[in-house]
């Protein structure tokens, strides 16, 4: 999608040679130039309101209950940012996957954007066990910001759920 569906993206170069050779760790020196930090940013995500969130796999229960969502946030990429950004939920909103309202702020941080994503899963509580219904994945890269409806795809067969949408807000800054 990065680049309109033709041809193929390269890897960030550190991720496609051998890995380089670690240097010894001088001791430092009173005056010595220091190492530039490595930059680092911060990810925004406001999870405001879900539209027409349907059952999952578009199969109502036999008990003909409304739906119970809540969206699930992970942050892919490198394993530091993996380690260091858990996933975290929105709360559940209860009886409502028409136009459920969650208004939670989430905040992430990223070392590496050329291969950091941010999912987005609306999972609808249930008993014995929690459902799926669909999902949006956005490369950083490719994150648009501001505020933005996030179209949903099944999470089953990867099909777009027609309607199924997050309106998110998202910010990225450099720390």
């Amino acid at each position: 999608a990065r680049n309109g569906g033709v041809g193929y993206v390269l890897k960030p170069s550190h991720l496609r040679g051998p890995a380089p050779e670690k240097k010894p760790v001088a001791e430092a020196i009173p005056g010595a130039p220091v190492a530039p930090k490595k930059k680092s940013y911060e990810l925004t995500v406001e999870v405001l309101v879900g539209q027409q969130i349907p059952h999952p796999d578009n199969i109502i229960d036999a008990s003909n209950e409304i739906i119970d969502p809540y969206v699930v946030l992970r942050l892919g990429g490198v394993a530091q940012d993996m380690d260091d950004n858990p996933a975290l939920q929105t709360k559940v909103v209860y009886d409502n996957g028409f136009n459920p309202e969650w208004d939670q702020k989430f905040r992430f941080t990223v070392t590496d954007l050329n291969v950091a994503s941010i999912s987005l899963t609306v999972v609808t509580k249930n008993r014995p066990v929690d459902r799926k219904i669909g999902e949006a994945v956005v490369h950083l890269r490719m994150l648009r910001l501001g505020y933005r409806t996030v179209p949903l795809v099944s999470c089953s067969d990867g099909s777009p759920l027609p309607a199924a949408a997050l309106l998110c807000n998202f910010a990225l800054e450099e720390r």
